[in-house]
C-alpha cells in the first residue's frame, strides 16, 4: 500500500509540474507581446530606461505607450529603440530579405500588412515593401506606395523617412516613375510629397516649376523639409562646380537631420569629384554606401567614380572598405 501511495505521489508531483509548464508556456507569449521602449536617461547606469507596456502612436515628435492603464508620451527625440513581438509572417519577412530574397519578402510582408491593426505597425510595414520594392527595381510601385504613405502620414519617422526613394541623380527619372509623380502632383499634393515628386520631375521638362516648388519648401519652417529641398536644389548647380561651392554644401549639409544624409553624401561626392578632390570625393562616396544603404542602392553607379577616387587619392589600401560595399550590393 505505501508503494502505491508514494507512487500515486510521485505522479502527481509529475503531473502539477507538467502544469506549471504548459501554463508557463502559455503566459509566455503574453510576457512577449509586451512592447518595449528604451528611452535616454543619463541618470541611468546604461543610459537608457526600459519602458514596457503597449504602443500607441508613433511618429517624428511623439511616441505614445499604454504602461498599467496609464497612457504616457515621450519626445520621440528621446527614444533610443524600439521593440516589439512581430509575427512569424513579419519574420520570415525579415529573414528573406537578410537573403536578398527580395521578392519573398515583399510577400510575406504584403500578406502581413491587413492583419496588422495598429496604424504605427502598418507603417513600419510599408516601410519594409517600399525598401523590397526599391531592390527588385521596381521603381514606380516604390514611389506610388510611398507617396500614399506620405498622404497618410506625413510625420514618418526620420528611419522611415530615409527610405523613401527620392531621386538624387542628375539625370532624368524613368518614363513611369515620371508619370506617377505628375499624376500625384495634380491631386492637391501636401509638401512632403511635392519634395519626392520634385526629385523625379526636376531633370524634366518641368524644371522650372520644380525649381520654383523647391526654392519655396527651402524658405519652410520645418528643419527636415527645407533641408533636404535645399540639397535637391543642388543637382540645378553641377554644371559649374567649384570648390568654394563644395565647401557650402558640406556647411548646408549639417542641416539636414542625420539619418537623411545619404543623398546629398552623393551629391557632394560628384562634387568634390569634379573638383578634383579626390580624398574628399572617396570620404563622401564611402559615408554614401556604407552608413546610408537604402539611398545608396539606388545609387550603385557611383562605384567606378568611388574606386577611381581612392586611386588619385593615394589610398589603395582602402580597397577592403570598397570590397565591403560591393558585397552589400551583388
Amino acid at each position: 500500500m505505501k508503494d502505491v501511495l508514494e507512487t500515486m505521489w510521485r505522479n502527481q508531483g509529475i503531473l502539477f509540474f507538467r502544469l506549471v509548464f504548459l501554463f508557463s508556456s502559455f503566459l509566455l507569449p503574453l510576457w512577449l507581446m509586451a512592447d518595449t521602449v528604451e528611452i535616454w536617461n543619463p541618470a541611468s547606469e546604461r543610459g537608457f530606461q526600459e519602458i514596457s507596456g503597449e504602443i500607441l502612436e508613433v511618429n517624428r515628435d511623439t511616441l505614445e505607450i499604454r504602461v498599467e492603464k496609464k497612457k504616457r508620451k515621450y519626445p520621440y527625440s528621446k527614444v533610443r529603440k524600439i521593440l516589439w513581438e512581430k509575427s512569424p509572417q513579419w519574420l520570415m519577412g525579415d529573414e528573406a530579405f537578410e537573403k536578398m530574397e527580395y521578392a519573398n519578402a515583399l510577400e510575406c510582408y504584403r500578406q502581413e500588412l491587413p492583419r496588422e491593426e495598429k496604424s504605427w505597425k502598418q507603417v513600419a510595414l510599408t516601410v519594409e515593401m517600399i525598401r523590397c520594392l526599391t531592390r527588385l527595381g521596381e521603381n514606380p510601385q516604390a514611389l506610388e506606395m510611398a507617396l500614399q504613405l506620405l498622404r497618410r502620414e506625413p510625420l514618418l519617422t526620420d528611419e522611415h523617412y530615409a527610405v523613401l526613394p527620392f531621386l538624387w541623380k542628375p539625370n532624368i527619372a524613368d518614363t513611369a516613375s515620371e508619370a506617377v509623380a505628375i499624376r500625384w502632383m495634380k491631386q492637391n499634393p501636401q509638401p512632403n510629397e511635392i519634395l519626392l515628386c520634385a526629385s523625379y520631375l526636376l531633370s524634366s521638362s518641368r524644371r522650372n516649376e520644380m525649381v520654383a516648388y523647391l526654392q519655396s519648401l527651402s524658405q519652410e519652417k520645418e528643419v527636415r523639409l527645407a533641408s533636404l529641398a535645399k540639397a535637391q536644389l543642388w543637382r540645378t548647380e553641377m554644371v559649374e562646380m567649384t570648390v568654394a561651392k563644395a565647401q557650402r554644401w558640406e556647411e548646408e549639409m549639417a542641416l539636414i537631420p542625420e539619418p537623411l544624409r545619404g543623398g546629398s553624401f552623393f551629391l557632394l561626392g560628384e562634387a568634390w569629384f569634379q573638383c578634383g578632390e579626390w580624398n574628399r570625393a572617396a570620404l563622401a562616396y564611402l559615408r554614401m554606401f556604407l552608413l546610408y544603404p537604402d539611398t545608396a542602392y539606388r545609387l550603385q553607379d557611383a562605384l567606378p567614380k568611388t574606386a577611381t577616387a581612392l586611386e588619385k587619392s593615394g589610398h589603395p589600401e582602402e580597397s577592403s572598405l570598397l570590397q565591403r560595399v560591393r558585397e552589400k550590393f551583388p
